[in-house]
């Protein structure tokens, strides 16, 4: 016996109505709602077609067969850290239901992201031939980027892969960080420190040429010993941050880091050491996360991930349409947003 509606609504404690309008791509249930309810179902093996409302007319079976059905392939990591990927998968969602593009939505491990090029390690409907497009969410090797381009047109979310026929949707990661130093320089602080991610992407490396930028801007001299970047792969640690300690001693006043992500565990660090923010120094994300209840709303980058689930949809059905045009990097409006991590000096 297949899983049903009811079980997804049973796991999250919704109505099976929130469950039936979420996978119908209905733009009256709130965005992470419908992320949520798109995850779950794809993760218990609910098996439908997300996107696609009721039994379309026959002007909509046209289009329909012309958009057709796109993969979203999900690094699991993406959803494990963040809830940036739900929202991003309920904009998808809407935009599908209005282009008549069906998504299947598939989670990929952790280890499975250098296999997912090959058949065995995808989605029913790829190894069957019936996918036109895939979406990617979250990080995977170039080389498996290349050999997805050759066989599907591709959309990624964020993550810029140069050279690649392949589109993509995300925020300006260096004018955000650019902008974030430019912000703190005009409440004062002249020693501003950053806080990085082993993780070898593009949006991590714009973020730090973002800060660089910034630095140059505000007339800020850039020293190397103000960048924490963890010694292992993934996020910062305990033993990474022990350097902050230096770095208030010796005059830094805010510490920018390059996703929320990082800045919740730096806050907890400063905090759990007897720091205080934003008193003794201030702390700025990127993203727009929602803070959880132990930490103060933090001044951020907000990035619009519904738009950019939207966007990604919409490229892949205009390129499938025109195969002829070009690979695009589009780029999603940020807006920093002002919280209670930072003072003015």
């Amino acid at each position: 016996m297949g899983v049903s509606q009811k079980d997804v609504a049973e796991r999250l404690g919704v109505s099976v109505a929130t469950v039936s309008r979420s996978l119908k791509g209905d733009p009256s249930i709130p965005p992470q709602t419908r992320g949520k309810v798109l995850a779950t179902a794809a993760r218990v093996g609910y098996r439908a077609k997300v996107g696609r409302s009721r039994e379309p007319s026959a002007a909509g079976r046209e289009k329909a067969s012309a958009s057709g059905i796109a993969a979203v392939l999900v690094d699991e990591r993406a959803v494990d850290s963040s809830e940036n990927t739900l929202r991003a998968i309920a904009g998808m969602s809407e935009a599908g239901h209005r282009l008549g593009m069906s998504l299947v939505v598939h989670f990929v491990g952790a280890n499975r992201r250098v296999e997912v090029d090959r058949p065995e390690h995808q989605p029913e409907v790829m190894r069957a031939g019936r996918v036109q497009g895939v979406i990617l969410v979250g990080s995977y090797p170039e080389e498996v980027v290349e050999r997805l381009a050759e066989s599907f047109t591709c959309v990624g979310l964020a993550h810029h892969h140069p050279g690649l026929p392949v589109d993509c949707i995300g925020p300006d990661n260096t004018d955000g960080i650019a902008a974030m130093i430019r912000h703190l320089h005009g409440l004062g602080h002249r020693s501003i420190g950053y806080v990085d991610a082993n993780i070898e992407t593009s949006v991590c490396r714009e973020r730090l040429r973002g800060y660089v930028a910034g630095l140059f801007e505000a007339g800020l001299s850039r020293r190397d010993e103000l960048v924490i970047r963890p010694k292992e792969y993934g996020f910062a640690r305990d033993a990474d941050l022990e350097v902050l300690r230096g770095w208030i001693d010796g005059g830094v006043t805010a510490v920018v880091c390059t996703n929320d992500t990082t800045a919740f565990m730096v806050y907890r660090w400063l905090r759990r050491n007897g720091y205080r923010c934003p008193e003794q120094v201030s702390i700025t994300g990127f993203d727009g996360m929602t803070a959880p209840d132990d930490i103060a709303p933090l001044t951020t980058i907000r990035v619009r991930f519904e738009d950019e689930g939207r966007l990604a949809v919409e490229r892949l059905v205009a390129r499938l349409k025109d195969p002829t045009q070009a690979a695009m990097r589009v780029t999603v409006e940020t807006q920093l947003i002002e919280g209670r991590t930072v003072r003015r000096l």
